[in-house]
C-alpha cells in the first residue's frame, strides 16, 4: 500500500514537472503562449514530493555518494546550458528567463544529496536555514508578488539593477519579516510554519 501511495506521487510530481516545462521552457513546441510567472508557482510541487520521497533514502542511510552527486550536479549542468542554447536558437526564446529545464531537476538533486553527505558544523547561517527555511520556502513568493508589483511600477521598470537584484531584495525581506514575526509574535511563527 505505501509503495503504491509513494507511485502515485511520483506520477504527480512527473505531472507538474511536464506542465511546468510545456508553460515556460517548452511552450513554443506547443504552439501555446509561454506562461513562465505561473508556471514558477507550480514549480514546487513537484519538489516537495520529491524531498518527502528522499526522507525516506536519508533515513535508510541509502543516498548518493559524493562522487555520484557531484557527477549529478555536472549532468545538470551540462543538460540545462544544452537545452537552454538549443530553446534559444529553434525559437529565440532568452535563456535568461527560464526558471526550470530537465537539467535543472538533476542539477538540484544533486546538490540536495551533497548537501546530505557533506559535514557542516553549526554556525550562524545553518541555525538560521534549520530555523526558517521552511518559512522562506513558503512564503517567499507571496513576497516576491509584491516585489514584482513594485518594480513594474512605470517609475521603477525602466531601472534594470533592480531586476536583477530582485531575488537577493526579495531573500532579505521574506528573512527580516520572518524574523521580526519570531521576535514580536513566536505563536504565530508557529502557526505559519503549519505547527500549532
Amino acid at each position: 500500500m505505501k509503495r503504491q501511495f509513494e507511485n502515485y506521487l511520483l506520477l504527480i510530481a512527473l505531472f507538474f514537472t511536464i506542465i511546468v516545462l510545456v508553460l515556460d521552457i517548452y511552450s513554443f513546441i506547443f504552439s501555446i503562449p509561454n506562461k513562465s510567472e505561473f508556471s514558477r508557482f507550480l514549480q514546487s510541487v513537484p519538489f516537495l514530493i520529491i524531498g518527502y520521497l528522499r526522507a525516506r533514502d536519508i533515513q535508510s542511510r541509502r543516498i548518493y555518494s559524493v562522487t555520484g552527486s557531484i557527477l549529478l550536479i555536472g549532468s545538470g549542468i551540462a543538460l540545462q546550458l544544452s537545452e537552454s542554447v538549443l530553446v534559444y536558437q529553434i525559437s529565440g526564446y532568452s535563456p535568461h528567463k527560464v526558471s526550470l529545464t530537465c537539467g535543472t531537476i538533476f542539477f538540484l538533486l544533486g546538490m540536495f544529496y551533497l548537501s546530505l553527505r557533506l559535514p557542516i558544523k553549526k554556525n550562524l547561517l545553518s541555525t538560521i536555514g534549520e530555523k526558517y527555511s521552511l518559512l522562506i520556502y513558503l512564503y517567499h513568493p507571496i513576497v516576491y508578488s509584491l516585489l514584482y508589483f513594485i518594480l513594474a511600477s512605470d517609475f521603477l521598470k525602466n531601472i534594470e539593477i533592480l531586476l536583477w537584484i530582485s531575488p537577493i531584495l526579495n531573500l532579505g525581506i521574506t528573512c527580516m519579516v520572518i524574523y521580526a514575526i519570531d521576535k514580536l509574535a513566536p505563536k504565530w511563527l508557529h502557526v505559519l510554519s503549519g505547527f500549532s
